[in-house]
């Protein structure tokens, strides 16, 4: 189901009601999302939760973040948005910091594909894409998807190029996604609150494209 502008009204940040479950609103970030905005709408119905992706974050407060990419996924933990709202990481699997030292030494490429967090602590998060590993799934891609737009694949498939270094802290307000696995956010923002629980699930934003024009929700 799709949500429209008219169900929405400015936000009242004292009002902790939206925060109730029963219902989930799914926000993706398509450009039919452009007039709903985190921090200054309020969803009139009580008993709403909501689930956002990625960059959203940078919006406002929701009450269930999804992000899958790492790079994404390390600008929020450096944010501190973890702190006050429930976060949903893709392989989110901590381990002792001091296998960071082990890695460094080994890895076959450059140390300017490591991207590390702010601050060090001694548990952290490892994830990311070898270089060699990224170039061949393009490749494959390519051929397997002659029609695609390449500049557009190279980019969406080669911005986690790296290895993404989090220093975490046991008391993270994050979950490990354990299914759906490589999913893209926003399908798995809608399963994940259907695994919460909710009974009616309203979507916006969620745009399709196909290779000549932009299919916008409503």
């Amino acid at each position: 189901m799709l949500m429209t502008s008219d169900l929405l009204e400015p936000i009242d940040e004292t009002d902790m009601s939206y925060r109730e479950c029963g219902v989930a609103l799914v926000l993706g970030n398509g450009e039919s999302r452009a007039w709903f905005n985190p921090s200054e709408t309020k969803i009139q119905t009580t008993g709403v939760t909501t689930w956002g992706c990625n960059a959203i974050y940078r919006d406002g407060d929701i009450n269930n973040l999804v992000a899958i990419d790492h790079g994404i996924q390390q600008e929020i933990y450096d944010s501190q948005y973890h702190k006050w709202n429930q976060c949903w990481f893709a392989d989110w699997n901590i381990l002792p910091a001091s296998v960071v030292d082990g890695l460094l030494m080994t890895a076959d490429f450059s140390e300017d594909f490591f991207h590390k967090s702010k601050n060090i602590t001694d548990q952290c998060v490892i994830a990311g894409a070898d270089p060699k590993l990224r170039a061949e799934k393009i490749k494959s891609a390519a051929e397997q998807f002659p029609n695609l737009d390449m500049k557009d694949l190279q980019i969406k498939m080669g911005k986690d190029i790296g290895v993404w270094i989090t220093y975490v802290n046991e008391d993270d307000n994050i979950k490990d996604i354990d299914f759906p696995k490589k999913w893209a956010a926003g399908t798995t923002a809608l399963h994940l609150a259907c695994q919460d629980g909710a009974k009616e699930v309203y979507m916006v934003g969620f745009d399709l494209s196909s290779p000549n024009k932009l299919i916008k929700t409503q």
